[in-house]
């Protein structure tokens, strides 16, 4: 089975890249996404 890669980008303001992270890591699992997101990453500003 081939599966596609998708690459997304979640534009925030300044300082805030890493409660955003964690935001979402919080709810990848909770609402049992680890099968489809399987990492966010923080670029620092």
């Amino acid at each position: 089975m081939s599966q596609t890669v998708r690459w997304y980008i979640i534009q925030t303001y300044s300082g805030y890249e890493n409660a955003v992270k964690v935001d979402l890591e919080r709810r990848v699992e909770s609402m049992g996404m680890s099968d489809y997101i399987f990492r966010i990453i923080e670029k620092p500003s």
